[in-house]
């Protein structure tokens, strides 16, 4: 494992004009696997200019691509960074769990994640902070809190949030799960019911985590009015006739969704509706992606 440590403080140009700083000390793990050296360095830029004090960027690319190297060096001179890189793709949930001992470790109080390909406004960062004030002002000092999303490929560009009627305050409400890029987890959390699940390589991670902080009585919030740009999937295609959209992955990912489905089939904080409809999902998705993989393939051909 090669680490890379960054501390200076931000005088560039292009940090000028900072949000408002929080008094609570927040850091972000955001996970790589090779990535757009532009996108990510524009997220960090974005986020650098928000909460965040200090970030802990975990490289899971087998072979680290130099540009990304670079562009985290030079980004370091102006920001708090700290670059990991693992030499191997060792699942997102593992590396995830590089990010959050870090950041414990930093005595951070709360924990920002990111995908490396979603893009976060101002306004979405300053209101993920007011919600937090308002949450501790109730007393609450273990919670997990996100906002909703918007799918880059999907046609329609509709917002994806989970539903839920319950809710804390006029513009927070109580969710079922939280997707883990955009949300912010509290530290004492992570102490309470332990890290991401390394048994879930890559999908599922968030739902079970946030089942079992349910199941813990950690309460799960959502912002309203808020939601940030997030790529899922290879290519989303709408069912002819519908208002259905369905997200397309590559076989080796719908694999992976298989074994974290039967793994967490023996898990008693997952709810039974959810394994049901998960597996029916992904036995109606599977013959899809074969003919979507077969269509791109001989599209390359001719």
């Amino acid at each position: 494992m090669l680490y890379y440590g960054f501390a200076l403080d931000c005088q560039a140009s292009d940090c000028n004009r900072p949000l408002p700083r929080p008094q609570m000390r927040i850091s972000s793990t955001i996970v790589l696997y090779y990535p757009d050296p532009a996108s990510v360095v524009l997220l960090l830029k974005t986020l650098s200019k928000g909460l965040i004090n200090e970030f802990f960027v975990i490289d899971n690319t087998p072979q680290p691509l130099l540009d990304v190297t670079s562009a985290l060096e030079y980004l370091g001179r102006t920001i708090k960074l700290k670059y990991i890189q693992n030499n191997a793709n060792l699942g997102l949930s593992k590396a995830q769990n590089i990010g959050i001992n870090e950041a414990l470790m930093s005595n951070s109080d709360y924990l920002f994640f990111s995908d490396q390909d979603s893009t976060f406004s101002s306004y979405y960062m300053l209101t993920l902070l007011k919600c937090i004030r308002e949450i501790e002002s109730y007393g609450h000092s273990s919670f997990i809190l996100g906002g909703a999303y918007r799918n880059s490929n999907s046609p329609s560009g509709k917002i994806s949030l989970p539903s839920s009627n319950i809710r804390f305050n006029h513009h927070i409400r109580f969710a079922p799960m939280v997707t883990s890029s955009g949300s912010i987890i509290t530290a004492s959390t992570f102490r309470k019911i332990g890290l991401m699940d390394e048994n879930l390589f890559i999908d599922t991670i968030d739902y079970e985590f946030s089942r079992r902080a349910s199941a813990n009585n950690i309460p799960l919030f959502l912002c309203d009015g808020i939601a940030f740009e997030h790529r899922l999937g290879k290519a989303t295609l709408r069912i002819p006739c519908t208002n259905i959209e369905i997200g397309i992955d590559s076989s080796t990912r719908e694999n992976y969704k298989f074994k974290a489905l039967k793994y967490l089939c023996r898990k008693k904080h997952i709810s039974l509706s959810w394994k049901i409809k998960t597996l029916l999902r992904l036995a109606i998705v599977r013959p899809i992606v074969i003919v979507y993989e077969l269509h791109m393939y001989l599209k390359k051909l001719f």
